[in-house]
């Protein structure tokens, strides 16, 4: 059956690019029939795969459960201990053919902006975008060059200021559960506040009180927020090389610890996050850096994350909007979480965190934006733009069966 609606919309799709040059309408046909072929796919490579699992007692077939069965429902339960053991007996069976299929699976980062582009008008509003541009790639563009995480090629070798990192961390903690919008409507008044992020100025401002913040960030969370940016202060202005005496140091140790088995640059952002989230512990192979630095003031895991994005790391931060979206695409497209566990906690064990189940479901999310992020773009880009579809299109209980993976 689909093979032969394939054929009819590969047929369908000829026809449409054939009146191009006739005006926009066929160019319309010719994009809405090139998304049908897209999912015509989809469900061919569906229907191929349960067959191939269809054999029973087929090495192939008890594998697929035991995908099945890891890929969503443990990672949403919070992977329990009790769990663990059948996790690591089912990855070291081989790999059946459906898990193949699986692992070269890609977000479609052409579906992800047509539906960002969906909501133009309200995102520009949000993001002061004056001109919004009239086509869902330059659009696209345009947001991300708004949200400002444009990576650094590579992070270690950046000379950051600590007016720079302040920002960075500013940013991190006060989006966290206030509207962007709102931030944008307010900064400029907590700049002024912040002495334009100089952490020496506000160190030594005794006017800048918690009581005096809290009130201009008009975050749900303004008391928590305004007291994490103060301890910042204070920090940065003890520490006014941080970038290179801290992140740097700390990432080139955890880097050197982890041979052979070498992290990528989004890895170790991840590592980083995990301990700058939950501070050291006496097996993070960190000697240079004293312990109490290594606790971000107002920092949890998802946090962070964002806060290295801020400092041009590229990469996934594991919110609320990019677990929630996996969590269903690993139910209706089977989206292998489980395949990041063994990593993930490679990972958590590296930097001292080794029995904090949560912090390693954390990072299998993280890990799995990364490996299905497309070659040829930025992790940060694929994370920005499902964090909107899942913020502004699709938020809880409108998720849809759209194959935003192929």
């Amino acid at each position: 059956m689909f093979g032969t609606i394939y054929d009819r919309i590969e047929r369908v799709k000829v026809d449409a690019n054939a009146l191009r040059d006739g005006g926009g309408m066929a160019e319309a046909w010719g994009k809405a029939a090139g998304r049908a072929l897209r999912i015509a796919r989809v469900f061919t490579q569906i229907q191929m795969t349960d067959a191939e699992l269809a054999a029973p007692g087929s090495e192939a077939h008890h594998c697929g459960d035991d995908h099945e069965r890891m890929g969503y429902s443990r990672v949403a339960l919070g992977q329990r201990r009790s769990q663990h053991g059948r996790s690591h007996s089912s990855q070291s069976r081989a790999v059946s053919p459906r898990h193949e299929k699986v692992q070269l699976m890609q977000f479609d980062l052409d579906l992800l902006r047509e539906r960002v582009f969906t909501k133009r008008d309200k995102i520009a509003s949000d993001y002061s975008i004056a001109d919004p541009a009239d086509n869902p790639t330059a659009f696209a563009a345009q947001v991300i060059d708004a949200i400002d995480q444009r990576p650094a090629e590579n992070p270690l070798d950046q000379q950051v200021t600590s007016d720079a990192v302040f920002r960075a961390a500013v940013a991190a903690i006060w989006s966290s559960g206030t509207d962007w919008k709102v931030v944008l409507r307010r900064r400029a008044n907590v700049e002024t506040a912040l002495h334009q992020y100089d952490p020496e100025a506000l160190a030594n401002d005794p006017d800048v009180t918690v009581a005096t913040l809290s009130p201009k960030l008009g975050s749900r969370f303004q008391k928590a927020h305004a007291t994490a940016i103060l301890k910042w202060a204070e920090r940065l202005a003890a520490n006014p090389d941080y970038y290179q005496r801290v992140i740097c140091a700390v990432g080139k140790q955890l880097r050197s610890a982890a041979e052979p088995a070498r992290l990528t640059d989004g890895e170790l952002m991840i590592a980083l996050a995990v301990l700058f989230s939950e501070g050291a512990t006496t097996r993070t192979p960190v000697d240079s850096v004293p312990a109490r630095e290594l606790k971000a003031p107002g920092m949890g895991i998802a946090i962070s994350c964002e806060f290295p994005r801020n400092l041009r790391w590229s990469g996934f931060k594991p919110d609320v909007h990019i677990t929630r979206l996996f969590d269903h695409w690993a139910a209706i497209h089977h989206l292998p979480l489980a395949a990041q566990r063994t990593r993930a906690e490679e990972i958590v064990r590296l930097v001292g965190r080794r029995r904090r189940e949560d912090m390693i479901t954390s990072v299998q999310y993280a890990l799995a934006g990364l490996h299905h992020t497309p070659a040829d773009t930025p992790a940060s880009e694929a994370d920005n733009l499902i964090w909107l579809l899942g913020s502004y299109i699709e938020p809880i209980g409108a998720e849809t069966e759209l194959p935003y993976l192929r």
